[in-house]
């Protein structure tokens, strides 16, 4: 304020002067009417505030154990935010795939594979057919085609586990009394193997490199003439397929 008088009386013409300080004059009545209603509002009055504890308190003091509670409660902001994706996304339209039924599947042959008296079959992880041809002993890998990639030739007769390449090389092998009349194989994610030993109702784990084995089921736990067998990797269960009666078993 004092700084506007002082510029007014130094640059400012007279009607300058006479027109700016009718604005501070305006400016102070202003100033001046809020500060009366202070003083007859009571606002500049001084309070003192005095606390005086009846002494029959302390005869209620001994039973109480809480003077209340605080407790706090959320709710819904009144403001809502949307970002532009958000509202582009539900003006997007959504394309829900249809549920197919058993009635929709349906199959083309792609092609015959000249061999017989097979007994079993799978696909490798380089996705070749192998097929098993026990009367011949021997493991035939194919090509989608059908035409023959390589021959394994499988022990006779003899309850022997052996681990071999794609190629024909052979890895090691494990042969032991604990395996007799194997029917079927699987392996875990951690690559250890099972099998089902038919000729001793029992369920067999051998170690990646063959080196150990141990019998892991047998008749007590409910194994009888198993025929074959499969390692869920995701669940950890192992299905056992017995003569009388399939059986579930997860690892624990």
């Amino acid at each position: 304020m004092e700084n506007n008088i002082s510029a007014i009386n130094e640059y400012a013409s007279d009607l300058q002067a006479f027109l700016g300080s009718k604005m501070i004059e305006t400016e102070i009545q202003k100033y001046e009417t809020f500060l009366q209603s202070l003083f007859d509002d009571g606002s500049l009055r001084m309070i003192d505030i005095n606390c005086k504890i009846d002494d029959k308190i302390t005869d209620v003091l001994p039973t109480v154990t809480s003077l209340g509670s605080v407790s706090i409660e959320s709710s819904f902001p009144l403001v809502f935010m949307k970002t532009g994706k958000e509202i582009k996304a539900q003006n997007m339209s959504c394309q829900c795939v249809p549920i197919s039924s058993i009635n929709d599947i349906t199959m083309a042959l792609q092609s015959k594979f000249q061999f017989n008296l097979i007994t079993g079959c799978c696909f490798s992880f380089t996705e070749d057919a192998i097929l098993v041809q026990y009367d011949y002993q021997r493991l035939l890998i194919l090509k989608e085609d059908g035409t023959l990639k390589n021959e394994i030739s499988l022990s006779p007769s003899t309850p022997i586990v052996t681990c071999c390449s794609l190629t024909r090389e052979k890895m090691w092998e494990y042969k032991d009394q604990l395996v007799s009349s194997p029917r079927g194989i699987d392996v875990d994610k951690n690559l250890n193997i099972y099998i089902a030993s038919n000729g001793n109702n029992s369920v067999v784990v051998l170690s990646p490199d063959g080196k150990q084995a141990r019998k892991l089921l047998g008749k007590d736990d409910g194994i009888g003439r198993p025929f074959g067998l499969a390692f869920d990797v995701k669940k950890e269960n192992l299905l056992v397929v017995n003569f009388v009666e399939p059986a579930f078993y997860r690892l624990s």
